[in-house]
């Protein structure tokens, strides 16, 4: 059995049409709905489905999507001693069966030290997005988006064919299960990152400590791509801006980069941003 984390801001419609679909699911326990620290009327709104197995709690301020999800997560853990835990955005579709691959994953092969697992991700317009990465090196963290950069410095996703599942270091954080006391002995997510690029630093965190990561290839979800985020950050400027905080981020704390690649870096940063206001000026 699983219980399942919803981050919920300003988003209450959405994340309430999620969870009347998932509750009925019989392997979830208890769904909790972390509002964090909404603007509007969202926790009036949730708590009018809250019962038995749906619980709203507030995070007390808007730490981000890091913060959030730790917060419901140690609720969880606190007050049902939740061993298997969802993280979902609301903005995500599954199948019940892939929910209990997912957990029958972790739990057949929690001897070897696997912590988080998910299933490809399936986007409406794109079809199956690579949701399933390794660890990169800084040049290809900070180039493989760029127009030109990107053609030599690339993220290593891992393969999804001929095999169940794939060993890999990385998944998109809008859907994953976690083995909950392993994702806690590793530190839980990095609660400095506001958004973006958190998944990075829990492929670095889980590492550090031993643990794997897997992605089922037999298994799926789709994903409305940053519907949610969407509606808070509209403006793609600013979506990137906070990209590159982020990716700063984590070259300063898991890259301990020395000054020159340092320096480097800021360069392409500006780059990076220059190419981004060129798109969104043409378009």
């Amino acid at each position: 059995m699983v219980d399942v984390v919803v981050l919920n801001y300003n988003d209450a419609e959405q994340t309430c049409r999620y969870v009347s679909l998932i509750k009925e699911f019989d392997i979830i326990d208890h769904i909790v709905i972390v509002d964090n620290h909404s603007s509007d009327f969202s926790i009036e709104y949730l708590k009018t489905i809250e019962d038995d197995k749906v619980k709203i709690i507030q995070s007390g301020k808007n730490g981000g999507y890091g913060y959030g999800n730790n917060f419901g997560i140690k609720y969880l853990i606190k007050n049902y001693c939740s061993p298997y835990i969802a993280i979902t955005n609301p903005d995500v579709i599954f199948e019940e069966e892939c929910l209990i691959k997912c957990v029958d994953f972790l739990y057949e092969h929690q001897s070897q030290n696997y912590a988080v697992v998910a299933p490809r991700m399936k986007e409406l317009k794109d079809g199956f997005n690579k949701n399933g990465w390794l660890l990169p090196g800084w040049l290809d963290y900070i180039c493989f988006d760029l127009f030109l950069l990107g053609k030599i410095f690339r993220l290593t996703y891992v393969d999804t064919c001929g095999k169940s599942y794939s060993d890999c270091d990385c998944v998109a954080g809008s859907m994953l299960v976690i083995n909950s006391s392993m994702f806690i002995d590793a530190g839980m997510f990095d609660e400095n990152i506001f958004l973006y690029c958190e998944e990075t630093a829990l492929g670095f965190r889980l590492k550090d400590k031993g643990y794997k990561t897997a992605l089922l290839t037999n298994q799926e979800f789709i994903h409305e791509h940053s519907v949610s985020i969407n509606k808070t950050i509209s403006s793609k400027l600013k979506q990137y801006k906070l990209i590159w905080k982020s990716r700063m981020y984590i070259l300063d704390t898991y890259y301990e980069l020395n000054g020159i690649k340092r320096l480097i870096s800021k360069i392409i940063k500006d780059v990076a941003s220059l190419e981004m206001l060129v798109k969104v000026n043409i378009k």
